[in-house]
């Protein structure tokens, strides 16, 4: 039992800096946020795991989109 405890509060801990670090690395961070959420589909993991790994996604989606546009703009004109 306690080396199943220590399995999951292991991986726990590796989905906890996976979403960190997509926070940290602008365009990186999409794929880190897009593994913790395929791993928590066939996985159990704690729900704020989840959580913050799709507001990670929603804001590199949005900081990518700005650079887009920034990039279009700046091409354009």
């Amino acid at each position: 039992m306690k080396n199943s405890e220590n399995r999951f509060s292991s991986e726990t801990l590796k989905l906890a800096v996976m979403v960190i670090l997509s926070y940290l690395v602008p365009v990186f961070g999409m794929a880190f946020s897009a593994y913790v959420l395929i791993y928590s589909k066939t996985h159990r993991v704690e729900r704020w795991l989840r959580k913050l790994a799709v507001v990670s996604l929603i804001l590199q989606l949005l900081i990518v989109a700005m650079g887009v546009v920034g990039w279009a703009t700046w091409v354009i004109n």
